[in-house]
Parts: C-alpha cells; structure tokens; sequence
C-alpha cells in the first residue's frame, strides 16, 4: 500500500491507497471508453483537431487530441478552451 497525505482547510489527513486497486482503474476499458468520449468531444468543439491515440499505453489507458492550429486557433487557445471539466 502507497500512503499519501492530502493537505485540507482542516488538518492533514493520511489516505492509504489500494495499489492494487488503482492499477486495475488504470487498466480499466470503461476508463478507456470515456477517455475515447472526451477526446473526440474536445477535438470536434476545438476544430482543425484529430484524435492521434486513444488506446491503452504503458499499463494505462490514454488518449491525445492534436490540433493542426491557425493563426486564430494559437491566439484564441481553441484547443486550451475546448478542454473543460463537466458533469453531464
């Protein structure tokens, strides 16, 4: 088990972490589908952008957006824009 500590408003808290666990969380498909999701949603909304891999890579999953920028697209941050965090 790897420890880790999380610093809170409150007090530092000690958090053990299931090494086990969080391998197989990083292997999972269903981690690797919902990357695959994203990625295609981010490079569709930024535009001039393509999805090189979205596929397990060294004991992970992963997935990488690529963007064949403009002029424009470098001084509006298209791609940095269309990379947000939502809850739907």
């Amino acid at each position: 088990m790897s420890k880790i500590t999380v610093k809170t408003k409150v007090k530092l808290e000690k958090i053990d972490l299931d090494d086990k666990g969080v391998r197989e969380m990083l292997e999972d498909k269903g981690i690797g589908y919902e990357l695959n999701r994203q990625s295609w949603s981010i490079a569709d909304e930024a535009g001039h952008a393509y999805v090189t891999k979205a596929k397990p890579f060294a004991g992970r999953q992963n997935a990488m957006v690529v963007q064949k920028q403009t002029e424009e697209d470098m001084e509006q941050n298209t791609l940095l824009k269309a990379v947000h965090f939502t809850n739907d």
